[in-house]
């Protein structure tokens, strides 16, 4: 689902560079918006996925409904087949474990 100016409505909330303890305070918008896009990771397949591109500089998906996926919830960003976090926040958060099933 894509908002007017094109762009995935779960990136609606911007990514921030802070610390991710910050981020995961109750009082931290970024709280919700973490645990609204763990939610949205449903499968072990993707979980591992998110797994493998959040533990690595950038990554090779081979399964490109997998890529799309991640693309699309904004997780990833794509470039020549190579996936890499589209922060580091998701970096830390998702490859610390958290969110994946």
């Amino acid at each position: 689902m894509t908002n007017h100016t094109g762009n995935s409505i779960t990136n609606s909330v911007p990514c921030p560079n802070n610390d991710l303890q910050e981020a995961l305070t109750s009082s931290e918008i970024y709280n919700g918006h973490l645990r609204r896009l763990a939610s949205l990771i449903t499968t072990p397949q993707l979980a591992d996925a998110v797994r493998q591109v959040m533990g690595a500089d950038e990554t090779v998906l081979k399964d490109s409904f997998l890529a799309y996926k991640l693309n699309s919830l904004g997780l990833i960003k794509l470039k020549d087949n190579k996936a890499t976090p589209s922060c580091e926040l998701y970096r830390q958060y998702f490859g610390a474990g958290r969110g994946s099933s």
